[in-house]
């Protein structure tokens, strides 16, 4: 039998990834090396959503004339109603997005079945069906980086709430602002621009990270004040749903080793025993490949339903 391959695209804040992954089982421990036939990264279009659709097209006609697709499988910013594959909110980074039909935009212009999902849930579907949660019943996946969502994920099941928007914690207020606004690196790099006193310095979260492994108190400070905030946010969501697994991703933990038992700490802080004693906290296993890996299972399982 032919080998059935499915191209997956991951419309983010900072760009598009694309990959073509081969078709395999889900619920199975897998090494992305032999399920990832391509990989490429493209710049986010400055006009919002006309300039995403057209680029998203062209991404799919060109992958699947040079291999061949069975189906495309996206993730994107935003909430998406996922029966429909409609993007109804979009975040104000992504103009004239919302109202985005990939389903019907992709089936029309590139003759292929799709199915879009949000980012977020994307990737804590990739963590529960094959990553770090593969064997909780519950879980809660957090993407820390330019911004900070999460999904939580129940026997198998995205929880979506009743307007489908349920885990925008990005919007939880938090001292006067919202978690995203304190807990994101784009928040860490402007607060260690601020104590450096000059703002026009390239303070981005890798520089802070390195400087902070040298000792740079200010660094340091900054970066603790984030994982407090991480742990407070965290908490609240862990007294409501109480998950068994806490899974950490997104840019920022590529840095897990440094961050993991500071976040771990903060949580604790706000946590009750049962919570503390039961709540396991793990790192993401699929890190930036993890929306595009969910996006394939999100197809999987529409096509069964």
């Amino acid at each position: 039998m032919e080998e059935q391959r499915y191209i997956t695209i991951d419309i983010h804040a900072t760009g598009i990834r694309s990959a073509v992954l081969r078709a395999h089982e889900m619920h199975k421990t897998i090494r992305l090396g032999d399920v990832l036939l391509h990989e490429d990264r493209h710049d986010l279009p400055p006009d919002g959503g006309p300039g995403i659709r057209d680029a998203v097209v062209k991404i799919v006609q060109d992958l699947n004339r040079r291999f061949g697709a069975a189906g495309v499988c996206i993730s994107t910013a935003g909430i998406v109603e996922p029966e429909r594959g409609i993007v109804f909110h979009a975040p104000d980074a992504f103009p004239d997005y919302a109202g985005t039909n990939w389903k019907e935009l992709i089936q029309n212009e590139c003759g292929l079945p799709c199915e879009a999902e949000g980012g977020f849930n994307c990737a804590g579907l990739a963590e529960d069906i094959s990553g770090a949660a593969m064997s909780a019943h519950s879980s809660l996946c957090l993407s820390i980086g330019d911004s900070v969502g999460a999904s939580i994920i129940i026997d198998g099941q995205i929880w979506r709430g009743y307007s489908l928007s349920a885990c925008a914690i990005g919007y939880l207020p938090m001292y006067g602002s919202t978690f995203e606004n304190l807990a994101s690196t784009d928040a860490l790099a402007r607060k260690v621009a601020a104590i450096k006193g000059n703002l026009s310095l390239p303070w981005g979260s890798g520089r802070i990270f390195e400087e902070a492994k040298k000792g740079d108190k200010d660094c340091v400070r900054a970066i603790d004040d984030m994982c407090e905030v991480l742990g407070r946010g965290i908490a609240t969501v862990c007294y409501v749903i109480n998950p068994e697994i806490v899974v950490l991703g997104g840019s920022a933990m590529t840095e897990h080793l440094f961050l993991m038992p500071r976040i771990r700490a903060a949580m604790e802080k706000y946590m009750i025993e049962p919570l503390t004693v039961n709540t396991f906290i793990a790192s993401a296993a699929h890190g930036y490949l993890a929306g595009m890996l969910g996006a394939y299972y999100h197809f999987l399982l529409m096509r069964k339903s």
